[in-house]
This record gives C-alpha cells, structure tokens and sequence, in this order.
C-alpha cells in the first residue's frame, strides 16, 4: 500500500510529490544549495541522501511520514562541488560526481572506505546515474570541445564514451541523468536546449538506439 511519491530539491528546500494526490511537501528547508539527491529504501527505512554544494558536504536523512529525522553529515571533507550524486543501492555504496575536481569517488553509505573511482580526461562532470544489477556506472560531461556521457564498470574500469551529446543534437551541456532498467535506456536533459520536450532523449545503454 505504498504511495508513490517524488522527490526533488530547488536548491534550499528538499520537496516531496505525492502521485496521487500531487500534494506538494517541503521534507526538509532552509538547506543553502542543494544539487543532487537520490533514495535508499530498505524494509527496515528509507534515507534521502544529498548533496550542498556551499556547505561542501554530503548529508543523509531517514524519511518517516512525510518529514526527515536522524539528519547527519555523510561526507564532511575534502569536497568541491559534488554535483552528481547516486546510491549504489545493491552494493550499498555511494556514488559522487566533484565537478570541480574533475573525477568520481566513492564511499560506504556511512562515508566510510572513501576512494576516488576516476580522475583524469574530465572538463566539467555533472550528472551520475547508476545500473547496479548490470555494473554499470554513467556520467555527463559538459566538455566544451566533447560534451558526452561516459560509462564505465562500478569498480571504475573499462570506460568508454556512450554518446557524443553534439552528435546527435544541438545541446552541448548533458545535465540531469537517469536509466529506464527495464527498457535498457538512457534518459538525460541539456540544459542548452530551450525546451524539456525537445531534450529528452533515448539511447540504448550501450549508446545505440534512437532520440526524440
């Protein structure tokens, strides 16, 4: 009898939707800028983990009713400008984009065994997004001479470029980022096209496929 609900933040408050009702609640305010967000839900909880960028830290909250409780700082040090954020939810790792830094790092869900993943050939690394079921790890560039999504092993190995993003549209800045696992696609916004309609593309995980 779950309900099925969204959750996003507008940089100072972390709002939830619920899909039914399309109520709108604010879960947690007066946060300085936050960018990224995912979900960990297990039978025993379900944790909200995100990211502020002004405060430089990686924070997670346990979801109870429609407020967040047991607030605490994950990762405290050592940040600039963590953008992307996911929860390897299998694994029970963390996942995070420093954009600033120009590489992916990891840590345990309670920011222990903290490593970075990948370093190196980055400009502006944005979004994140994960298929811990497949291995995979997926992340935006918004390289100004190569803007693409990269994917590589959970484990950091074998990357590769997915898609040349100014190749297959007008938009040169891949932001948002997620995964249909089902159909086996790759969904992401860029933030140069006028229109959400107009850049909301489909690719096949292994970069083949179709966009619309």
């Amino acid at each position: 009898n779950a309900t099925a609900f969204v959750i996003f933040s507008n940089r100072h408050e972390l709002r939830g939707v619920d899909l039914q009702t399309f109520n709108v609640k604010a879960l947690i305010s007066s946060l300085k800028n936050t960018i990224a967000l995912d979900f960990y839900h297990t039978e025993q909880s379900n944790m909200i983990f995100w990211t502020d960028v002004i405060d430089d830290k990686i924070y997670r909250g346990t979801l109870i009713g429609q407020s967040l409780s047991n607030i605490e700082v994950v990762v405290q040090t050592g940040l600039a400008t963590a953008e992307g954020l996911a929860v390897d939810w299998i694994g029970e790792n963390l996942y995070w984009v420093e954009s600033n830094l120009d590489q992916i790092e990891v840590a345990r869900l309670n920011g222990s065994f903290r490593r970075t993943l990948i370093a190196g050939e980055m400009e502006s690394p944005r979004a994140i997004a994960l298929d811990p079921r497949l291995g995979f790890l997926f992340w935006t560039d918004w390289d100004a001479n190569a803007p693409r999504i990269e994917r590589c092993s959970m484990s950091g190995q074998f990357r590769r470029t997915v898609v040349r993003v100014d190749q297959v549209t007008d938009g040169a800045w891949p932001n948002g980022l997620t995964l249909d696992y089902v159909l086996k696609r790759i969904y992401w916004i860029d933030a140069r096209l006028v229109t959400c309609t107009n850049t909301v593309l489909l690719l096949r995980r292994d970069g083949r496929g179709s966009y619309e």
